[in-house]
């Protein structure tokens, strides 16, 4: 179909694609009429070797793709970011599916902990947001953030025995389930070095069922009302 001047035209190819996809053309016109070399082929095909192999699996190598639930670093700016005003990087992590059983105090495991690096002299604001939701009757139940400290690019998963975010907790009286569920959001800011120490942190978000009331057996998280749940960390610049 023609379109005027070259309105949606084809945009050019990138480095490499064109070989690629002269191959591709190649190898079906091989194995055209021969479903057996057919097999042989896509057995041995591509998995991972690059931005433009023939199969990708989940992971976090530069030759795979990211899985449904990664978590982002969105935000960053180039050159001397101490020197820059307001936002210098977020990290953001979010998920959908629910995750129940929790009688006590239990991360929640749909939303992956956040890595990021505290730097001294600049504010690093939490957030988590979700819908905690008790089973089988009313409950009093809290969210809270919790970090862990590690190593440089040996990241720990925070437990509920780490270090919890001070102020970054929403306790909520006896509630009833259903429509009546609590969506929360736990937040707090902290300053580097005085609130939060200089170094490799990693963040995730709990729920924890305070006191039972009226029957309820557990408490779930799900994703707020016509949204996703959500961990957040953002760095900011003080002044």
């Amino acid at each position: 179909m023609s379109t005027p001047d070259g309105l949606f035209a084809p945009r050019p190819a990138l480095a490499g694609e064109e070989a690629a996809r002269k191959v591709a053309d190649d190898v079906v016109t091989a194995v055209a009429g021969d479903p057996q070399r057919a097999l042989r082929v896509h057995q041995a095909s591509d998995v991972d070797g690059g931005p433009l192999a023939q199969h990708h699996t989940l992971g976090l190598d530069a030759g795979q793709a990211a899985p449904g639930n990664h978590a982002h670093e969105v935000g960053a700016l180039g050159g001397d970011a101490a020197d820059l005003p307001g936002q210098a990087r977020t990290w953001v992590s979010t998920a959908a599916a629910s995750v129940t059983g929790i009688t006590a105090e239990a991360r929640d495991t749909s939303v992956l902990p956040v890595e990021f690096r505290a730097t001294a002299g600049r504010l690093y604001h939490f957030e988590y947001s979700a819908t905690l939701q008790p089973v089988g009757g009313p409950a009093a139940m809290d969210a809270r953030i919790r970090l862990e400290p590690h190593a440089a690019g040996t990241p720990v998963t925070p437990t509920a025995a780490s270090a919890q975010v001070a102020g970054a907790s929403v306790p909520q009286g006896s509630t009833s389930g259903g429509s009546a569920a609590a969506t929360v959001l736990a937040a707090r800011t902290l300053a580097c070095p005085s609130g939060i120490a200089e170094g490799d942190w990693s963040a995730a978000g709990f729920a924890a069922r305070t006191a039972a009331g009226g029957g309820s057996t557990s408490i779930a998280l799900v994703q707020p009302f016509g949204a996703v749940r959500q961990l957040r960390v953002t760095e900011l610049f003080p002044g």
